[in-house]
C-alpha cells in the first residue's frame, strides 16, 4: 500500500484513488469502511468504489467530501477502536467555549472509550445519537456540530457496532 496526499480531478472513482494511485489493501484483505471528509465524515462501504468523487455522487450514496481525506479501514479493523479515536479527538480539540461541546464531547468520548474496552449498554447508541443531535444543534462553532457525524453515521451503517455483544 502507499498512503500518501494524492490530488485527483473531480469525476475520478474512489476505487481508481484507493487502488492504483495508493495502492489498495494488504494481500487477501477486503474494504471494511472508507471514512470520507475527515473525522467529521462519513462511512462509505465496498459497495461506493465506483462513486465518483464529486459532491453530487458522493451526497447520492450518502457520503461526503468534506476535506477530501480518504482513509480505508480493511476486515481487520474494529471499528469501535476507529470511533473512539474519534470521539477523542474531538473532545481534545474542542475549545470548551459553550457546554454542548465541551460536555457532550468528552460525554460522547467516554461512551465510545468504553464500548472500545467492550463495555457496551444497552441505551449507548441511543445516548450517542441524542447527545449528537444536541451537539449538532446548540454548540457555537463547527467542531461541536460536526464532532458526531461520523459516529451517527456508522451507527446507520452497521448498527451492530454500538450494541452489546449478545444483541448483535
Amino acid at each position: 500500500t502507499r498512503p500518501g496526499v494524492y490530488e485527483v480531478p473531480f469525476g475520478v472513482p474512489l476505487r481508481h484513488l484507493i487502488f492504483d494511485l495508493a495502492g489498495g489493501l494488504r494481500e487477501g484483505r477486503r474494504v471494511q469502511a472508507i471514512l470520507t471528509g475527515g473525522a467529521a465524515g462519513t462511512f462509505l462501504t465496498a459497495e461506493h468504489l465506483d462513486t465518483p468523487l464529486t459532491f453530487e455522487d458522493f451526497k447520492r450514496v450518502g457520503g461526503t467530501v468534506g476535506a477530501g481525506t480518504v482513509m480505508v479501514f480493511d476486515d481487520t479493523v474494529d471499528l469501535r477502536d476507529v470511533l473512539a479515536r474519534i470521539g477523542a479527538f474531538f473532545a481534545h480539540e474542542s475549545c470548551g467555549k459553550c457546554y454542548p461541546c465541551q460536555m457532550g464531547t468528552q460525554r460522547q468520548a467516554e461512551i465510545l472509550g468504553r464500548i472500545a474496552d467492550g463495555d457496551v449498554r444497552d441505551d449507548d447508541a441511543t445516548t450517542l445519537i441524542e447527545l449528537g443531535q444536541v451537539m449538532t444543534d446548540t454548540s457555537i462553532c463547527g467542531l461541536g456540530q460536526a464532532a458526531s457525524w461520523a459516529i451517527i453515521d456508522a451507527h446507520k451503517r452497521w448498527p451492530a457496532l454500538l450494541k452489546p455483544l449478545e444483541a448483535r
